[in-house]
């Protein structure tokens, strides 16, 4: 009966409740993701980037004072980043710079206790090019409360260092007649692309130094770093090169993008970037302050992760080494009360 859900009301979606694709909601999700709808009007706070037009994929993640970016991947599903969901002050400081060799796992008790599970915390606004706190009455935009939420418990037990990676349901599916469609979620065997679409609308303190903060923003050619990551990032990430231009506090979770044969596919998921005012230091002084390249995580090593936490599985994937070791990370399932 879900598997008709896209087509009806919210109320009878709602009846039926979420949770997972069925097989036939997967199968419709894999032949129409990333596809515009015909004939449909598609109407800054990435550092350095472009506005942009309405990404029907974008969604914008609120809890309380705090703001992300995510991903639709599915009617009911949004792709974002662990940090973006749980309280992350008990992660190390710098705990970027390494990890654990010894990763402690946490009780679910534990694990429960760091997420954000107060519903009217929460609110994902899709389908608009506004920043939340700025939408203007009127103007398009959908916006729900979220209902669960599937998180990749491995980002705590390896010290916040890689495995940053987690997905929101929301209280209801995005109907046909919406604005928002879901992105493909890319395949292992793909390669990663030498360009790249980023994407956001952070709000942080630098907004005088930036007055264009209240819309989306994109970067239309986000070049991967020429030198090899930071030699202790860790290995689930792509690297980006930020010098003049890249993410900051606020653009957490939003997708990396590209579009083989004109599908919208998420390849990566921004996780963290160099200091932003740094960023616009190299901006104005035209100088290279930090050479650290962004880093996002590799969707591609966590297909077969998403495919087991909420059933979007292109069965096009390839099993290796290490799409099959991160497919194994434990999905910490919470409902949001």
């Amino acid at each position: 009966m879900r598997s008709i859900c896209w087509f009806l009301s919210a109320f009878l979606c709602s009846v039926f409740g979420g949770g997972p694709l069925t097989p036939e909601e997967n199968s419709w999700v894999q032949r129409t993701c990333g596809l515009p709808k015909p004939s449909r009007r598609l109407v800054k706070r990435i550092i350095g980037g472009d506005f942009a037009p309405l990404l029907p994929y974008a969604v914008q993640l609120k809890y309380y004072g705090s703001y992300c970016e995510g991903t639709l991947i599915s009617p009911r599903h949004v792709l974002t980043a662990s940090h973006c969901v749980y309280n992350t002050t008990t992660c190390p400081e710098n705990s970027f710079k390494g990890s654990l060799s010894h990763p402690r796992v946490l009780s679910l008790t534990e694990l429960n206790q760091l997420t954000f599970t107060e519903s009217y915390g929460w609110k994902a606004t899709l389908g608009s090019t506004c920043s939340v706190d700025y939408c203007e009455y009127g103007q398009p935009r959908t916006s729900l409360k979220i209902s669960r939420i599937y998180a990749n418990s491995n980002y705590f037990s390896y010290g916040c260092h890689g495995h940053d990676i987690a997905i929101v349901e929301l209280t209801r599916d995005i109907q046909e007649y919406e604005i928002p469609i879901p992105a493909c979620v890319t395949p292992t065997q793909h390669g990663t692309p030498d360009h790249l679409v980023a994407f956001g609308r952070g709000k942080n303190s630098l907004a005088e130094r930036n007055h264009d903060l209240r819309r989306l923003v994109y970067l239309q050619w986000v070049k991967l770093s020429p030198v090899k990551c930071h030699p202790k990032y860790p290995k689930d990430v792509i690297c980006t090169d930020e010098i003049y231009r890249g993410s900051c506090r606020g653009d957490s979770g939003a997708g990396l993008m590209h579009r083989p044969q004109g599908r919208s596919t998420v390849v990566g998921i921004t996780s963290f970037g160099q200091n932003c005012e740094l960023v616009l230091e190299n901006i104005e002084l035209r100088s290279r302050l930090n050479r650290s390249p962004g880093a996002s995580t590799d969707v591609r090593f966590y297909s077969e992760w998403i495919c087991k936490a909420i059933g979007v599985c292109n069965g096009n994937s390839q099993n290796t080494d290490l799409t099959h070791y991160y497919g194994q990370d434990p999905v910490h399932v919470v409902d949001v009360l």
